[in-house]
């Protein structure tokens, strides 16, 4: 199984994609620091 965790910013277009094996917190919590950090402010 395959989970796809993915975000998009609907004001400038911005898609943050991860795919990962499994779902754990720990790698939800690193998905969304990554987008965080990506995204200009």
């Amino acid at each position: 199984m395959t989970i796809l965790f993915a975000s998009l910013d609907v004001l400038d277009g911005l898609i943050v994609a991860k795919c990962q094996k499994r779902l754990r917190h720990r790698k939800w919590l690193k998905f969304l620091r990554k987008f965080d950090c990506e995204k200009p402010e």
